[in-house]
Formats: C-alpha cells, sequence, structure tokens
C-alpha cells in the first residue's frame, strides 16, 4: 500500500466524523505512518506491524479513564486517536503479502482482502484470507469465491501485482476503517468525552 494513502485515508476519515480539535487530528496523524520505521530494521511488516503495538495506546487509555482529575483524563481522546492511526495502518496493509499480527511471538503473516470478479454478468464476492509464512506471491493463488447463495468455495485466483500486492479493491479496506471508527465514535459518546 503507498505510504501517502496509509495516511490520508485515516486522516480524512477521522475529519469526517470526529468532532475532535483538526490541529489535534493532524498533529496526530504521523501515526498513521509509524509502523513503515521498521523497513528501516530489514524486518518490514513485523516489528510495528502487529497488534501489541496498538494494545500500548489501548492500555494508556484504559489507565488515563481511571486518573480523575489528571491532565491525562483530559487528553484521553489522544490515545484512542493513536490507536485508529495505528490500527488503520494495519488494516490497510493487510492485503498479501499480510502483516505478521503477532510478531514477536509468531512471525507468521495474516492477510485478507475481498475481491470483485466479473463474469457472464454476474458479479462474484472473492474473500482471500490466510496465516502463514510468506516468501513471495504464488503464481496462482486460491481464494474464497462466494457464490450467488452466499456459500464460499475455492477458487484459484491469477498471479498478484509485481508488488506483490493483491490486484484488487481497496475500497473494501477503506469502508472497513470507516465502520471501525463509527463504531469508536459510539463508544466513546457512551463514556461522553
Amino acid at each position: 500500500m503507498d505510504i501517502l494513502f496509509h495516511w490520508i485515508v485515516p486522516l480524512v476519515i477521522v475529519i469526517a466524523f470526529s468532532k475532535t480539535d483538526r490541529r489535534t487530528i493532524l498533529l496526530l496523524s504521523p501515526f498513521a505512518l509509524f509502523p513503515e520505521i521498521d523497513a528501516l530494521f530489514g524486518m518490514h511488516r513485523m516489528i510495528l506491524h502487529n497488534v501489541f503495538i496498538v494494545m500500548i495506546p489501548v492500555v494508556l487509555y484504559l489507565i488515563s479513564r481511571n486518573l480523575k482529575n489528571n491532565i491525562l483524563y483530559e487528553k484521553r481522546i489522544i490515545f484512542i486517536l493513536i490507536a485508529y492511526f495505528l490500527l488503520s495502518h494495519l488494516i490497510l496493509d493487510l492485503a498479501y503479502p499480510g502483516v505478521a499480527l503477532f510478531y514477536p511471538l509468531s512471525g507468521e503473516n495474516a492477510y485478507f482482502s475481498i475481491d470483485f470478479m466479473f463474469e457472464n454478468y454476474k458479479v462474484f464476492l472473492v474473500v482471500d484470507y490466510g496465516f502463514g509464512h510468506v516468501v513471495e506471491p504464488p503464481e496462482h493463488h486460491k481464494g474464497k469465491l462466494v457464490g450467488d447463495l452466499g456459500i464460499g468455495f475455492e477458487y484459484i485466483k491469477p498471479n498478484r501485482s509485481p508488488k506483490g500486492e493483491l490486484i484488487g479493491n481497496p475500497a473494501v479496506m477503506v469502508l472497513a476503517l470507516v465502520l471501525l471508527f463509527i463504531a469508536v465514535q459510539r463508544l466513546l459518546r457512551k463514556e461522553s468525552l
């Protein structure tokens, strides 16, 4: 996924759906790019592309919730935004070859993507997912094809793009980010921030 895409998409979603001060959002938006730093260490999509990195601001948020009359309590929305920006990066990178979601406990990549296939005036949904060690894109790849009855069956898909990313529909991943942010907003509204 392009680095600019990693920054712009979650930023636009937060600005569109959040009542948080835009300066705060812009100041925190570089966290959407933070996981890319692991490429400098030669372990791209591993060291900083995992759920444990996302858990750090979540834990800080949970701690700050219980510290009434404290500066952290007043600024706890910052931790939620940081977690959202970090998680958005992981979601957008889930397309093949995926990310090592549980690194350092496991170096296996998890990947997930949704594609659309058009054939004989019909549109099919192809769900592609897996968990394992990924070295290079296979020549042909198995996915799950969802038929008219919503039943999935295996389908051999052609090779991926030369970059190794799925040739497909990133709009589905963007939709996932929008839905995630709406869910977070509802959670925060219940807590009445």
